[in-house]
């Protein structure tokens, strides 16, 4: 009997063995099409990529966080007018379904930040003050619970910085947030593997063009 039980134990430690190789290697190949994109069509590719993980991994919140943050790129990469609130609409669901499973509350609220931002381009007249304001409401209040989350510093001053200087943007009022944010990236850090990471080049050059 306690041979069986070894036995037992040998195969159930092989199998979840396997089955966390799979995972790293499907987490590995979407995260370097995220560090490596050019194309829309890359774009597609890691969002796709990413639903099957959070398929098949239905308890795990980063899966369906690239998901989302995928989708969200694609409506900045020449994504048709008429597919942006429909793309967005489906990444909402997708931050949706990372904050069911206990995902990190900072930096969905950064990313749902971020998909405000991007409903703008459908109208930028029609809807800049609206999603603007709602992308700032949503920054200002995770700096205020935290505040050592790097991208929602970077995500505050990019709103500052996109808004026309006649409503209160521009470079001068964004680079503070972008130079908090460019110290919060330098120390910012994370135990929790395939942890979010983007931002920090894209806040240094954003710095030097307002300089």
């Amino acid at each position: 009997m306690k041979k069986l039980t070894l036995i037992l134990f040998f195969f159930a430690s092989m199998t979840s063995l396997f089955a966390q190789t799979a995972y790293d290697e499907a987490m590995q190949k979407g995260l370097k099409i995220m560090k490596d994109f050019e194309t829309l069509d890359e774009m597609k590719e890691m969002a796709n990529h990413f639903e099957r993980i959070s398929m098949k991994e239905a308890n795990d919140w980063l899966p369906a966080y690239y998901v989302a943050w995928a989708k969200i790129m694609s409506t900045n990469m020449g994504l048709d007018k008429d597919l942006i609130d429909p793309t967005l609409d489906d990444a909402q669901k997708y931050i949706d379904k990372a904050r069911t499973n206990d995902g990190d509350e900072a930096e969905l609220n950064v990313l749902e930040a971020w998909l405000n931002q991007c409903r703008i381009q459908v109208s930028p007249m029609m809807r800049g003050a609206k999603y603007s304001g709602k992308a700032r409401d949503i920054l200002e209040a995770t700096i205020k619970s935290s505040p050592q989350n790097p991208r929602a510093s970077h995500l505050l001053g990019m709103n500052y910085y996109y808004t026309p200087s006649f409503f209160g943007g521009g470079c001068k009022p964004a680079l503070p947030h972008l130079q908090k944010a460019d110290e919060l990236f330098e120390s910012f850090s994370s135990t929790e593997k395939y942890f979010v990471n983007w931002g920090g080049k894209n806040n240094k050059s954003i710095i030097q063009k307002c300089h």
